[in-house]
């Protein structure tokens, strides 16, 4: 009992009486909903939550859709209650503007940004990366803030931040911030937004800067100690996950040495991997993401042309060593036989004893990861998140299914050979 009492005391020593009341208000409230509510909206609450593992006694998948857009409209007069003006982004870019032409000077540091989304591949790509020596990589700079689907333009940065970084000072608006990292320009501040350094080899090392009880000198030797390191490279790799289209195309205006890998992944295996991690996923906000992101991509492909490169994640599982190749080629990366190799172990190890892990990078066989989902989507929510997702899918070219049967045979691909020739992709 006693070390329970500590463990409760602790736990309320980091939670504001404010956050309480919120807390126990929002669990009322939910119970009553619960309580006072028909069997039909019990089952529409279920769905909202984890709606493929629950939809099997829907009747009919439309019925959810009514209550879902309600919900995501609700969610945006929240959104849009937060809008604040803030004038530090446009400040920032338009004083740090570039003027150098891309492709002129060879020695000029290469940039890159893997954009995707949450359980996309995107830090199995990260990994092909950072494979080579020439490459310097941040592990998702911009973890400090929450991965919101729905943003509007100018939220003011606090709105964005993850709890446990609400009570820093200063933090920093995700544009200028990320251009910082990508021009290896860190500083003692910045470290203190840094979550994800031990989880890059190019900053593991480092990572203990951010230790509790390190003195403001230290971290200012640290800072400098990641920026000598990061401009011994001629390229700069982030994986971001927490940015939208229409951020990456201000980051493409104002510096002409940014080039971006747009990784897409079936939204419908998005949803069972989100479930199999315990990720909360909502995927009326999750699909208006993703269609706006495609509807901003292909209209940047013209005013970036040979800078955003659209690549499904399916497409890398199943030919992992073919388009590696192609994504070094676009990042103006040298391939190289270590390259090779080392992709190979991580997407078909040869250790039978090898398991793989959740969370891991390393595959016994990175095509059958790709679409394990099939065995376990129910088609009730398959065919209600086709519906909400379809712009994104048609653009992308994943085929939509009608059966249980088109789900279960993985002998009938989901992905085309090839989708809207407006993007620039792989082609292999």
């Amino acid at each position: 009992m006693g070390k329970v009492a500590l463990l409760v005391g602790r736990v309320m020593a980091r939670v504001s009486l404010k956050q309480l009341v919120v807390a126990v208000i929002s669990s009322l409230g939910a119970l009553l909903l619960w309580r006072n509510s028909s069997p039909q909206v019990h089952l529409k609450l279920r769905a909202y939550s984890f709606p493929y593992m629950k939809s099997r006694s829907l009747t009919s998948w439309e019925s959810l859709v009514p209550l879902d857009r309600n919900m995501s409209e609700t969610l945006q007069n929240r959104n849009d209650s937060l809008h604040v003006t803030t004038t530090e982004t446009e400040h920032f870019l338009s004083t740090h503007a570039q003027t150098a032409t891309p492709g002129k000077d060879q020695n000029r540091r290469k940039k890159v940004i893997v954009m995707s989304y949450m359980r996309s591949g995107s830090t199995f790509t990260g990994d092909l990366f950072q494979f080579s020596p020439d490459v310097f990589y941040f592990y998702e700079p911009l973890l400090y803030m929450s991965d919101m689907d729905e943003v509007p333009r100018n939220l003011h940065v606090r709105r964005r931040l993850e709890s446990v970084y609400q009570s820093l000072n200063d933090p920093p608006n995700p544009l200028p911030f990320t251009l910082k990292m990508l021009s290896c320009n860190v500083s003692a501040h910045d470290l203190r937004f840094l979550a994800g350094l031990k989880l890059s080899r190019s900053t593991g090392d480092i990572s203990s800067c951010k230790s509790v009880g390190m003195g403001e000198q230290w971290r200012e030797e640290c800072a400098r100690d990641i920026g000598d390191s990061c401009r011994k490279h001629p390229t700069v790799v982030a994986k971001i996950l927490r940015l939208k289209m229409w951020e990456v195309e201000e980051l493409l205006s104002n510096d002409p040495d940014l080039k971006v890998i747009h990784l897409v992944r079936d939204p419908r295996g998005v949803a069972v991997s989100r479930w199999d991690a315990h990720y909360f996923f909502y995927y009326i906000s999750f699909c208006i993401r993703l269609n706006t992101d495609a509807k901003d991509s292909a209209r940047m492909q013209s005013i970036f042309p040979g800078r955003i490169l659209t690549i499904r994640y399916e497409d890398l599982a199943e030919s992992p060593i073919p388009v590696a190749r192609k994504l070094y080629e676009f990042a103006g990366i040298p391939w190289s036989d270590d390259v090779e190799a080392r992709t190979r172990e991580i997407t078909g190890p040869t250790n039978e004893s090898f398991r793989e892990q959740k969370f891991g990078t390393k595959r016994k066989n990175s095509s059958t990861t790709a679409t394990k989902w099939r065995s376990k989507i129910d088609l009730p929510f398959a065919l209600n998140l086709q519906v909400e997702c379809s712009g994104a899918m048609g653009k992308y070219g994943y085929r939509k299914v009608t059966s249980l049967s088109d789900v279960r045979n993985v002998n009938i691909s989901l992905t085309l050979p090839s989708f809207d020739d407006v993007y620039s992709t792989i082609k292999l």
